[in-house]
């Protein structure tokens, strides 16, 4: 890819703008406040800060790795702290709003390394990208499950479905790090405080949903998020 210096020049002196800009969008997901507290947007600001920089250097060198060698990295550190692949992907998402919204010029270069970033995030283990692969159709299927064909309300819909991708989302990261608490920590702490958006329907029943929903997935996939949905059902039903 070749190389953006001015573009690079632009975003890097605009970082903390866009920073900002992300952080103030993330306050409309009621996931952060309610996961982090106060704490989160703290977070979610420096968090943003890195990817603007890291960005602008990928640019300037004309080259995708010092952005997705970040996002492998942040990926790891950010599971632990309780947070879930797709919220990585819904941050970079952000950020490239923050530059659209500054109106930079010809920014599509960078959406070309964003679009990068994220496809950075995929899992190599074959089980767990399958499940990243399929988490759309396997969080319809589920809100299908829970509620029948017709759910009404468009908006509720999507409500639903993205609560249900979010949960499949926890369902790879466990799989991919062989540890089932990842998606069971989760599930216990949504039927203990997770906020409404993000459980349509009872934490259980939204896991028992997505198992009935694994027949998407091949069969070495499915055996093994059945087992993983399984063990954090299991996880979330036991004392924290």
């Amino acid at each position: 890819m070749a190389a953006h210096p001015e573009l690079a020049d632009r975003i890097a002196a605009l970082a903390p703008r866009l920073a900002d800009h992300v952080a103030e969008s993330m306050q409309d997901d009621p996931f952060w406040a309610a996961r982090f507290g106060g704490d989160g947007q703290v977070v979610l600001r420096e968090q943003a800060l890195q990817h603007a920089e890291r960005l602008a250097r990928s640019l300037r060198v004309g080259d995708a790795a010092p952005v997705t060698e970040r996002m492998r990295t942040v990926q790891s550190d950010a599971i632990q702290l309780g947070m879930t692949t797709r919220h990585l992907a819904q941050g970079s998402r952000r950020l490239l709003d923050a530059i659209h919204a500054a109106a930079v010029p010809d920014a599509g270069a960078a959406r070309t390394m964003i679009d990068r970033a994220v496809l950075a995030m995929r899992y190599v283990d074959p089980l767990a990208a399958a499940v990243q692969d399929a988490s759309r159709q396997l969080a319809e299927d589920a809100v299908v499950s829970l509620r029948g064909v017709h759910l009404g309300e468009e908006a509720a819909e999507a409500e639903w479905i993205d609560a249900l991708e979010v949960m499949v989302s926890y369902l790879a990261d466990a799989i991919a790090q062989r540890r089932p608490a990842i998606l069971g920590d989760y599930v216990r702490w949504l039927g203990a405080s997770g906020p409404p958006s993000l459980r349509p329907a009872e934490p259980a029943a939204m896991l028992g949903a997505v198992a009935g929903a694994l027949d998407e997935l091949p069969d070495a996939a499915r055996r093994e998020a059945a087992e993983y949905l399984a063990a954090a059902r299991g996880i979330a039903a036991s004392p924290a």
